[in-house]
């Protein structure tokens, strides 16, 4: 499980971990904080009330330091042409005077979930030029998240004279904003106080985490530039991007590194590291890059819909891990976050530590101070073996060390299938070129029998959660794919209409889902035997709104939040593998018939062989 406090991260983080580490709901102070501000710059207008034409500027896409990044130079001037009427899908292609330019296209009208900003189709939810409503454009530094003008950079973003701060450590806008510490004072953990808290690092009067913080990456002033993010005190691009003229960019979608950098596709479209005239089965075309927005992170159900503040792309959603709270925006566990603690807006006070969801002097047995919040060495994946040590895309921490699930292979840091993964297909650092796939750790043209090309990797559609009966079809948290349909647990409930939409719940304990699906328990009451009660019943513990066993919950294993991963069962409080299976890497397989773990934990069939009786034949 990924905690977070409500702490300590910078813009763009989020993304990163969720790409690069798989995560979700762990620790702000690890995870980019997205604040949603009551002023967010915007007027009384709501996206409720009629959106009119006014006279803004078509956007002329986004620069960083005076490049054009996410959209096209046209005539020297850098637009995005699947909305700017003068260059309607490519350069120099100008709508007529009654048209609109939508997706590239000239048209009489705005696609569905668009309105005309002078004659360009843009989407209020997520343009930062026309946020919520035409020519509202957010200030420097913020982001537009669901119509509304976010600071998304630091621990505790905040919207302070018209400028984003972070009032975790801004030593002018501490805890507050305009709350300024006196000379020879720090801003630590969101108080002036006259040293830095544990873990860490005075930048002026500043208290940073070097391992974590985009503006001081493993040392004071040095920031990460060109869409990179610090992890662990180096600057780096997301799992799976690659950096093309100092900028990360992902070769397998983007038309102007297509493949390799530099490689500009013709048709402006890139799918799967080759340029092509259209998608593929299971993408989506944005702005030429075709991606899959049931994942991606940057285009979540929608081109241009960025999760922030701690959540991941979930089918389509942008979620937190296992349907964490979030406080402030910002995805957290109030079991040790200390801005949060045992829920949130609780701040723990001078000298305290967050401890279990409870504010006090020392950290309970077994746990650590890594910044005032306590946490286990043993297991956490941000503070695995040592605070702020982060294991990466597909590990988890088993005794402090990060291990890579079965059948995965440590490539740069980061977990790889290497018999699926396209950028290391057989063994790390070796590529498939354009258009082809790795199967069988091995670059072929097609799938072999039984699999399906999805996004580019081959797929067994009976087994794959993220491609469960057909290509895209991501089974939500807890369930498995068998044979291609997504199963809950026993016990739970796929909940369609429920909150999240799919997720499986167990309608006796579920505060969100109690006794049926989407009926969430408010106002202090929490779910028991499938009603919202005032308190639990006998031998239930209250984990949010939910009541639930200690002993037996998957969720809540042992704790609250404690979750056993994969499908780990919980057992007297422990999570341990059900009867027949062994734990690789936090994984139950069955060692007789597992083609990647065969016989033995991270032992993988070759291609064409299958595991029968704990032997590749």
């Amino acid at each position: 499980m990924i905690r977070m406090r409500a702490s300590l991260v910078v813009a763009s983080l989020a993304a990163v971990l969720f790409v690069l580490f798989g995560g979700g709901c762990g620790r702000s102070d690890l995870i980019d904080s997205a604040f949603v501000l009551a002023d967010g710059g915007q007027d009384a207008t709501t996206l409720d009330a009629p959106l009119t034409e006014t006279g803004a500027d078509a956007p002329d896409g986004k620069t960083d330091g005076g490049t054009c990044t996410n959209g096209t130079v046209c005539s020297g001037k850098c637009v995005d042409v699947q909305s700017d009427p003068a260059n309607c899908g490519k350069c120099g292609n100008a709508c007529r005077g009654n048209q609109v330019c939508s997706n590239g296209a000239c048209a009489r009208n705005c696609a569905p979930g668009q309105v005309s900003c002078n004659r360009a189709c843009v989407d209020p939810n997520n343009d930062p030029a026309n946020c919520g409503k035409c020519g509202n454009a957010c200030l420097s530094g913020q982001q537009c998240v669901t119509g509304a003008c976010v600071c998304d950079q630091g621990r505790t973003p905040a919207l302070c004279n018209g400028a984003c701060a972070d009032t975790s450590s801004d030593p002018k806008n501490c805890g507050k904003c305009g709350n300024v510490c006196a000379a020879g004072q720090f801003c630590s953990l969101g108080a002036c106080a006259s040293t830095c808290a544990p873990g860490l690092t005075a930048c002026g009067a500043a208290c940073v985490d070097t391992r974590n913080d985009n503006g001081n990456c493993g040392g004071c002033g040095i920031a990460c530039a060109g869409g990179t993010a610090c992890v662990n005190g180096t600057c780096g691009c997301p799992g799976g991007q690659t950096t093309c003229n100092g900028q990360c960019v992902d070769e397998s979608s983007d038309p102007k590194n297509c493949g390799k950098c530099g490689n500009v596709c013709p048709s402006g479209v890139c799918s799967n590291g080759g340029c092509a005239t259209s998608c593929g089965a299971g993408q989506t075309s944005c702005n030429g890059a075709c991606v899959d927005e049931k994942t991606d992170n940057a285009n979540c159900g929608g081109c241009g819909v960025r999760c922030g503040g701690g959540t991941t792309c979930q089918a389509g959603a942008c979620l937190c891990y296992n349907n964490g709270p979030r406080c402030s925006g910002v995805c957290t566990d109030t079991q040790s976050d200390p801005l949060n603690c045992g829920g949130c807006g609780i701040k723990c006070g001078g000298g305290q530590v967050c401890s279990l969801g409870t504010c006090t002097t020392t950290c309970g047995p077994g746990l650590t101070n890594c910044a005032n919040a306590c946490v286990d060495l043993t297991k956490d994946p941000f503070d695995c073996g040592a605070c702020g040590l982060v294991c990466g895309n597909g590990a988890s921490c088993t005794g402090g060390k990060c291990v890579c699930g079965g059948g995965l292979t440590s490539c740069n840091g980061i977990c790889s299938d290497t018999q699926t993964d396209r950028r290391n297909c057989g063994a790390c650092g070796n590529a498939c070129g354009p258009g082809t796939t790795c199967a069988g750790g091995k670059c072929a043209s097609g799938c072999p029998t039984g699999q399906t090309l999805c996004n580019g990797v081959c797929r067994n559609l009976q087994t794959d959660n993220r491609n469960c009966g057909t290509c895209g079809n991501f089974c939500p948290f807890q369930a498995t794919c068998t044979a291609g349909t997504c199963v809950c647990p026993a016990g739970e409930t796929a909940c369609t209409g429920g909150f999240p939409p799919g997720v499986c719940a167990d309608l006796q304990s579920n505060g969100n889902n109690c006794g049926t699906c989407g009926n969430r328990c408010t106002g202090g009451t929490a779910c028991s035997t499938g009603t919202c009660q005032a308190s639990c019943g006998a031998g239930l513990a209250r984990c949010g709104n939910s009541c639930v066993d200690l002993q037996t919950s998957k969720t809540n294993c042992g704790f609250c939040s404690q979750t056993c991963g994969g499908n780990l069962i919980c057992k007297g409080g422990q999570c341990a593998c059900p009867p027949g299976t062994t734990d690789c890497a936090g994984v139950c397989v069955d060692l007789s018939t597992n083609g990647q773990n065969c016989g033995a934990c991270g032992t993988v069939c070759p291609g064409g062989q299958t595991c029968q009786a704990s032997s590749c034949r």
